[in-house]
């Protein structure tokens, strides 16, 4: 998404072969310049080879080449056919905290849900997959005290509910899915970081899903041990 529109316009084949050419590719790298980002919030998630530099930020890779992180990020593209993908922070924390405190705004998440280990997953998760509402209860309601724990929580279940139109879900109330969570105030917390993506959240005790106990203690039930009621009575 960084290269110039002009660029993008070919196919991969004529992309990599505009980058071989040594006036054009001092063209790319003049509008990278131009865009003053910041290479050290620019962090590599997923690669075709070398899945060494997972989790590495393009500074750091720069810095390990000797070159500058323009032609570092070149370099990369081409030897991965470009298919490479990144977790890029450039969201102002003063914005995101305005924008939760605004009565329409919700609580989601476009993480992916991994079950069990990674050793399948050659790629870096972002660490929302493991936890991204425990983070937002530990930043917005114990740290900046934003919001108070039922405002948060009506963010990430009322209000989603009514906003994609699912009349039977978000509360906890006589014909509802039984969908619930138990979690510790004290104690609820999202340690995963970029370094260590997989770790999983702090006080999240109990996870129900349709009446049906999907984590119990923390750990993750299987399908055939899980039994309920399927909506509150």
């Amino acid at each position: 998404a960084f290269l110039p529109p002009w660029l993008l316009e070919g196919a991969r084949e004529k992309i990599l072969a505009a980058l071989g050419v040594p006036a054009r590719r001092e063209e790319v790298k003049s509008y990278l310049k131009s865009l003053t980002l910041h290479y050290d919030r620019i962090t590599v998630a997923s690669v075709l080879r070398d899945f060494s530099l997972l989790g590495k930020t393009l500074s750091q890779l720069a810095a390990a080449a000797g070159l500058e992180p323009e032609e570092t990020m070149l370099r990369l593209l081409e030897v991965n056919d470009l298919k490479v993908a990144i977790f890029n922070e450039v969201i102002s924390a003063g914005h995101l905290e305005e924008l939760f405190r605004k009565e329409y705004c919700l609580v989601a998440s476009d993480g992916v849900g991994y079950a069990g280990g990674l050793s399948a997953f050659p790629d870096l998760p972002h660490p929302r997959s493991y936890g991204a509402f425990p983070r937002a209860f530990e930043l917005f309601v114990k740290e900046k005290n934003i919001l108070s724990f039922p405002e948060l929580i009506r963010k990430m279940t009322e209000l989603p509910a009514a906003v994609l139109g699912l009349k039977d879900r978000g509360k906890i109330e006589k014909g509802f899915f039984a969908d619930m969570v138990i979690l510790n105030p004290e104690t609820i917390s999202s340690p995963a970081d970029y370094e260590n993506p997989q770790l999983g959240p702090g006080g999240v005790e109990w996870v129900l899903v349709n009446g049906r106990v999907s984590v119990s203690s923390a750990s993750l039930i299987s399908a055939s041990r899980r039994s309920m009621t399927s909506k509150f009575q």
